[in-house]
């Protein structure tokens, strides 16, 4: 019966991970960069390349693409990013099956989903899902590049290598990577700089003819220099400045137009907790003391990948989650190095190794047990609820995200009844037509004077507040007043859409 247990429990454990990557999908609300992503891809696979052409345009066309299928339904557009959540998950375990064998995978794969930072950023239309399991794929190929000399083993991780590239920027680590170990091979003796050279000359060539092969579209649409001109141009734009300059966002509840170093120490300790934190540091500080290649070539990515993303003007916790992966491989071995220095017996080794595994998937399952619909997606769906699905007719103003509200309100068919509008003055006079007034309270924090704050705020006993879904909803009572001074104005054309659209993509 033990027998039967141990050969059934690793299925056990990726059925589990499987159920947890495609359950509530819909619940997280469509994040402004997913609905970014697929406009400008159903736009791409339109030949209309005017946007976001700082973003590669591979994962641009598989959101486009799930977009024309699917049209609004978050679930089925999350659906396929999550089953690469799973893939990379099961590929995570089978890199290390084959330094510290099966037992050691199933920790590696449980904590990566046991992670809530990488599973949330696996579960949304965005970047980091596909570059993830392409630099997975990449390092499964290369890796053993160090250990045999079939050339075929380069080709296979160029592919990867380019396609990491043709899929987020910051695949663009994997570079000075390949050039470190490419140092180390030449060091160590284990091959000749000639053999060398032709090998890195396979790497580097199928990773271009990969990244060629997802612009084919771009290049014939726009022409090979003008397509490299705007991207170019695009990247110094967006990436460059954005890093230099930076740009006003919220750490915590208070407000920084570059995130200081310490961003992703505060997120990693806020998303995943204090002791998954301190089991991460204290697994990759013993890993150390291993000294063998499989430690110092995840090391290097670390290292690498962590300088990087620590150089933006603009941290963001959906960062961590590349440097998170290296860090959960050097974090198993380091628990392989603990158990085999206190040479702890097989029954011990087993019941730490479930523990672990138990423990990151059954409180994957306990948060996403308790996971309600958030911010914008829980306001809509409340919103639904009261108005008898959009057929009674309240009106409501949201003061937040301009995109995420747009994408949202194209679901009404009456769109009068929601707004999102930032020209106060001319709306002012319609303010008190508004049953709900709900504040996104990122948005609250970054303009906290703004007119329609000052008007529920004078008007205060006219409201009943709460929370709701992370965002603050203030509901107008049955029969109150609701008087406030509005500013005069020349010319007040309330059809405008919008004032703004701002750019709010993180990417």
């Amino acid at each position: 019966m033990r027998s039967f247990f141990l050969k059934i429990f690793p299925f056990l454990v990726f059925a589990v991970i499987a159920l947890l990557f495609v359950l509530k999908l819909d619940h997280a609300y469509f994040f402004t960069d997913e609905i970014l992503y697929i406009k400008t891809g159903a736009d791409h696979l339109k030949g209309i390349y005017t946007s976001t052409l700082q973003v590669p345009v591979l994962p641009k066309y598989i959101a486009g693409a799930l977009y024309t299928l699917f049209n609004t339904n978050i679930y089925l557009m999350r659906l396929p990013f999550a089953l690469t959540g799973i893939a990379t998950a099961v590929l995570l375990y089978f890199i290390v099956k084959r330094e510290y064998g099966s037992k050691y995978g199933l920790v590696a794969a449980a904590l990566f989903t046991g992670s809530n930072i990488l599973f949330d950023a696996t579960r949304m239309v965005m970047l980091e899902p596909l570059m993830h399991l392409f630099w997975l794929l990449f390092h499964f190929f290369f890796y053993s590049t160090l250990f045999s000399k079939n050339r075929r083993l380069y080709v296979y991780a160029g592919l990867f290598f380019g396609l990491s590239l043709g899929t987020k920027l910051t695949s663009i680590v994997l570079i000075p990577f390949t050039l470190i170990v490419a140092s180390y091979m030449l060091l160590s003796k284990k091959e000749s700089l000639l053999s060398l050279i032709k090998n890195y000359f396979v790497l580097y060539f199928s990773g271009a003819i990969a990244i060629l092969v997802t612009y084919i579209g771009y290049f014939a649409k726009l022409g090979i220099i003008t397509g490299i001109k705007l991207t170019k141009f695009s990247i110094e734009n967006v990436y460059l400045n954005k890093s230099s300059e930076g740009k006003l966002h919220v750490i915590g509840s208070s407000l920084y137009q570059k995130s200081p170093w310490w961003t992703y120490f505060y997120y990693l300790i806020k998303n995943n907790g204090f002791v998954v934190s301190v089991v991460y540091a204290l697994g990759a500080f013993f890993a150390l003391f291993k000294r063998n290649v499989f430690v110092f070539y995840w090391a290097v990515f670390l290292v690498i990948t962590f300088a990087f993303l620590e150089s933006l003007g603009v941290k963001n916790a959906r960062y961590i989650s590349s440097f998170e992966l290296p860090l959960i491989v050097l974090c198993v071995s380091g628990i392989h190095f603990i158990l085999e220095r206190l040479r702890a017996s097989a029954n011990v080794t087993n019941i730490v190794l479930a523990s672990l595994i138990v423990f990151s998937l059954g409180s994957q399952s306990v948060r996403l047990t308790n996971t309600r619909p958030s911010e914008y997606e829980g306001v809509f769906r409340f919103f639904k609820v009261q108005t008898n699905n959009f057929t009674k007719f309240e009106r409501m103003y949201i003061f937040g995200s301009i995109r995420s509200v747009k994408w949202y309100r194209a679901q009404l068919a009456n769109k009068d009844m929601l707004l999102y509008r930032r020209d106060f003055e001319v709306m002012c006079p319609e303010f008190s037509t508004f049953k709900y007034i709900v504040f996104d309270k990122d948005e609250l924090l970054k303009a906290p004077n703004n007119m329609l704050f000052e008007f529920v705020q004078s008007t205060r006993a006219s409201f009943d507040m709460r929370d709701l879904a992370g965002m603050v909803l203030f509901t107008r009572k049955e029969g109150s007043s609701t008087r406030f001074v509005c500013p005069d104005v020349d010319h007040v054309d309330t059809n405008v859409d919008s004032s703004i659209d701002a750019t709010e993509e993180e990417d």
